[in-house]
């Protein structure tokens, strides 16, 4: 939370039933949109989230297909749809790895240092990808992927 600031625009990507959201909000954060894939998670998040913070934005969508309009917002987080796609050791992990940094560069402000932020399990010892800096881009070896 440290690089974030409290005006910035957030988009959460496969939020499940994690309560990121709320420890931002927590923390003076209120302009958080969140997106699953999962239909079910996003009712439960929409019930649990509706009195205490209404202004949260839960939605169902595909963080490879983004239903939002170009530099729709200044960060974007993602806390393990990235580490579930690059450790599914699958032919197009890194397709889908791609395609999802393809969108974050449409919707993220091209105004200073941006970033797609992972959080990634060290143990799992695979190369993730960070955006940054007026959307330079760096890619997963394909050997975080297929083995």
């Amino acid at each position: 939370m440290k690089y974030l600031k409290r005006l910035d625009e957030i988009l959460q990507t496969g939020c499940r039933s994690s309560c990121l959201a709320d420890s931002l909000y927590d923390n003076g954060f209120k302009n958080i949109a969140s997106i699953d894939i999962v239909r079910s998670v996003i009712r439960k998040q929409i019930y649990r989230s509706r009195k205490r913070c209404p202004e949260f934005s839960f939605s169902r969508g595909d963080d490879k297909k983004l239903e939002y309009t170009d530099q729709s917002f200044s960060e974007v987080l993602d806390k393990a749809t990235l580490d579930a796609i690059m450790s599914s050791k699958t032919e197009n992990c890194l397709d889908a790895a791609n395609a999802i940094f393809a969108e974050v560069d449409r919707v993220v402000q091209v105004m200073g240092p941006q970033t797609y932020r992972v959080r990634h399990h060290e143990r799992k010892r695979r190369t993730l990808v960070v955006h940054s800096d007026r959307l330079k881009r760096y890619h997963a070896r394909e050997s975080a992927c297929i083995e």
